[in-house]
């Protein structure tokens, strides 16, 4: 149980590096200022769940993508 856990901090400090958060929270901001509630909810849920696809695809196909571009993990 130690040891999934363990992982499962590492993989999501892993995410919140490759998200930046704390940047981007302003340029989401300044993006949406002129919109009502509604649209920014809509936006962030659909940013959301599009960010959350994307790195599914990368974590469930990543070393068929490496292995189809000639990748190896010492490169």
């Amino acid at each position: 149980m130690g040891h999934t856990l363990g992982y499962a901090v590492t993989v999501f400090m892993g995410f919140c590096v490759i998200m930046n958060p704390i940047a981007n929270v302003p340029i989401f901001v300044s993006l949406t200022s002129d919109d009502d509630e509604q649209t920014t909810a809509a936006i962030a849920l659909r940013s959301l769940l599009l960010a959350f696809l994307i790195v599914t695809v990368f974590a469930v196909a990543g070393k068929l993508i490496f292995d189809l571009f000639g990748i190896s993990l010492p490169a």
